[in-house]
Formats: C-alpha cells, sequence, structure tokens
C-alpha cells in the first residue's frame, strides 16, 4: 500500500484521519495548508500537521500607500485636530483613555512636534541641583563627624530647637568643664 501525496485527490490529512476537522480554508490545493487571522489582525498561512508559518501579512492595512491599500473609505470617522485645524482620520490620533472617543484632542504630527520642543528646551536648560540629603556637623570638643537628614535640622531650626553641638554626653560634660557657662545647649 502507498501513500497519497498531498493534493491528490485520494489524500486525507492525519488530524482528519485522527478525528480532527477538516481545514476551512486552503492553500495551493494542499489540504493541510491553513490561512487564520490572529487577535493583532495578522494573517498568516501555515501548514497544519507541522506548524511551520508559510508567510505572514498584515490583515488589514493601516493607512493609504502600505500594502497597496488606495484612498481611505469616506465612511471611517475623523477628527479635527484643535491644535491644526485639520480633519484626520481617528487613526492619525494618539490614544487617549480620558478622551469620550478614546483619542486625544492633538494629532501625532503635533503631538510629536510638542514633543520635540518639550525635550529640546529641557535639554538646553540647566539642571537643578538638589541639596545634600544629609548634612555633616563636627563635635566641638573632639571633632568627630556627625551625620543628621537635612529635613531634620531645618525643622530643629524652624521650632528653634538648637541644632546638635555634641557627638556624645562625655563630650558635652568635657565642654561644660572647660567652660561653665558656653555650654549648657543640648
Amino acid at each position: 500500500m502507498t501513500a497519497a501525496v498531498p493534493g491528490s485527490s485520494e489524500y486525507v490529512p492525519a488530524r482528519v484521519r485522527a478525528g480532527g476537522k477538516p481545514s476551512v480554508e486552503n492553500c495551493f490545493g494542499c489540504p493541510d495548508e491553513i490561512t487564520r487571522v490572529t487577535r493583532r489582525g495578522t494573517r498568516v498561512r501555515a501548514c497544519a500537521r507541522s506548524g511551520t508559518v508559510v508567510y505572514k501579512t498584515p490583515a488589514y492595512p493601516k493607512w493609504p500607500g502600505c500594502g497597496g491599500m488606495t484612498e481611505p473609505e469616506e465612511d471611517l470617522p475623523v477628527k479635527r485636530c484643535t491644535h491644526c485645524g485639520e480633519e484626520k482620520p481617528l487613526d492619525a490620533f494618539p490614544r487617549d483613555r480620558a478622551s469620550p472617543d478614546g483619542r486625544f484632542r492633538w494629532c501625532k504630527t503635533c503631538n510629536n512636534a510638542r514633543s520635540r520642543e518639550y525635550y529640546a528646551r529641557k535639554k538646553a536648560t540647566p539642571d537643578v541641583v538638589k541639596p545634600a540629603k544629609w548634612i555633616v556637623l563636627h563635635c566641638e570638643t573632639c571633632g568627630k563627624e556627625m551625620r543628621y537628614r537635612r529635613s531634620e535640622i531645618e525643622s530643629r531650626r524652624r521650632r528653634g530647637v538648637p541644632v546638635p553641638r555634641f557627638c556624645s554626653i562625655r563630650c558635652r560634660g568635657m565642654a561644660q568643664r572647660r567652660e561653665p557657662d558656653q555650654a549648657g545647649g543640648a
């Protein structure tokens, strides 16, 4: 017994022999080559047996001039750009969930120009240097570094609480013994 060749009248695909459904859309007379459209709108032609993709094409070209599509149909929804005033199809506007029609009020061309201007202006201005998060104070007795958060020191100054001058009680006591009337603060 010889095996039937794909494309011949007696050939039965393996998945049909196993109880599966036959291909609905066939290509070039081969019963195992099928065409399907994915969720993203791509038309894929593949072999049902091996799973190899023969070719992929966009199912619905997005704009005139892409994939041989002619002028857009007249019944496509259009919108007027509030910046340039031109009427363009909805595909020419970026998406915006806050908008009732789901598209931004400026077209992509105007929106891109605005973004370019913003980033050029931002690049031209010098960066603002943030103040350091930590402040280093030195103990008046031993000279040891004490690190404090800037926010804490600023809060103490606003409230009128003295800024720390000593690293420990020991250094504070030594300063009091040297100058009893000046070393009373924290």
